[in-house]
C-alpha cells in the first residue's frame, strides 16, 4: 500500500489518495500532529476501495504544521491488514470560512479587525433578606461569541460570501498558524449585514458583519461532498447530460458544483 498527499488550494483541502491490496475490504484514514494522538478525519471511516484506491479529502486540518496521515486496511471480518503513512504540511494565508456540508462554497476572506471575543456569564446572583451578600449559583460559561468583519472585494466575491451563508450550514473558521486575531473552529453565523466600503463611484467593495456562535462540531454522519444529485440535475438539466459528460462515476465524485445550485428558487 502507498499513500499520496496533495493540497488543493481552491477548496483548501488535503486530498488523501491510497492504493491497497486486493484483500482489502474497506479502510480508515487518521491524521496526528504529534504521532501519539490520532483523530479520524470527516469522511474518512470504512471507505470501500475503488480500482484499488481510496480516497478522502480533509477540509479540517490543523495549518502551517507537519502532518501525518495514516491509512489502515481491513478485510471483511475487520483484521488490521496493512497500515502507511505519509507527511504533509498545508499552508494558508488567509482566513478561510468553510461549510462542512458543502465545501465547494468555501472561501477565503479578507479579515478587517480583532473581533472582540465575549463569553456569556450563565450563572446568577440571588439577593437574600436580611444579608448583605448575594448567593451564587455557578455554571459553565456560554460559547465564545464575536462579531467577525470582512470585505469583499468585487460583486463576484460578495455573490459567493452570500451563497456561503445562505445554506445556514454549520460553518468551520481556519486561520493560519501564526494568526491568533481570529478564533477558529466551528460557528454559526447570526444575522449578518452588509454595507458599501464607500461612495465612491466604481468602489464595489463590501463591509460584512458575521455574527459568531462557538459551536459543538457535527456529527461523523456529517461528510462533506464537492457535488449533490441535486446540484448535478440543477446544473445538467438530465440524467442524459451528466452520463454524457462523466465518462465514470469516479469522475463525477471529483466534480466539484456550481455555487449557485444551493439556491432553491
Amino acid at each position: 500500500m502507498s499513500v499520496t498527499l496533495t493540497y488543493d488550494s481552491t477548496l483548501a483541502r488535503v486530498r488523501v489518495s491510497a492504493t491497497v491490496g486486493g484483500t482489502v475490504a474497506y479502510a480508515v484514514v487518521d491524521r496526528s500532529v504529534n504521532g501519539i494522538r490520532w483523530t479520524t478525519i470527516r469522511g474518512g471511516d470504512h471507505l470501500a476501495p475503488a480500482g484499488g484506491v481510496v480516497a478522502s479529502n480533509d477540509y479540517e486540518f490543523p495549518p502551517g504544521v507537519a502532518i501525518t496521515y495514516r491509512v489502515r486496511g481491513y478485510s471483511d471480518a475487520g483484521v488490521l491488514l496493512s497500515t502507511e503513512t505519509a507527511v504533509i504540511t498545508a499552508v494558508i494565508e488567509r482566513v478561510w470560512l468553510k461549510s462542512v456540508a458543502r465545501p465547494f462554497l468555501n472561501r477565503p476572506v479578507t479579515v478587517l479587525d480583532r473581533p472582540q471575543v465575549s463569553r456569556k456569564n450563565r450563572g446568577g446572583l440571588f439577593e437574600i433578606k436580611g444579608r448583605s451578600l448575594p448567593i451564587v449559583v455557578s455554571e459553565v460559561r456560554g460559547p465564545a461569541e464575536w462579531e467577525l468583519r470582512v470585505r469583499t472585494d468585487s460583486p463576484a466575491q460578495t455573490r459567493a460570501l452570500e451563497l456561503l451563508l445562505a445554506v445556514g450550514d454549520v460553518l468551520y473558521v481556519q486561520v493560519p498558524d501564526d494568526y491568533d486575531d481570529v478564533p477558529g473552529g466551528y460557528v454559526s453565523v447570526g444575522t449578518t449585514g452588509r454595507r458599501r466600503l464607500s461612495a465612491l463611484p466604481g468602489d464595489r467593495r463590501q463591509v460584512w458583519a458575521l455574527p459568531m456562535t462557538e459551536v459543538a462540531p457535527p456529527g461523523p454522519d456529517v461528510v462533506g461532498a464537492t457535488v449533490t444529485w441535486q446540484s448535478l440535475l440543477a446544473e445538467f438539466g438530465t440524467w442524459a447530460d451528466v452520463l454524457a459528460f462523466f465518462a465514470t462515476w469516479a469522475d463525477v465524485l471529483e466534480y466539484v458544483a456550481d455555487p449557485e445550485t444551493v439556491i432553491v428558487p
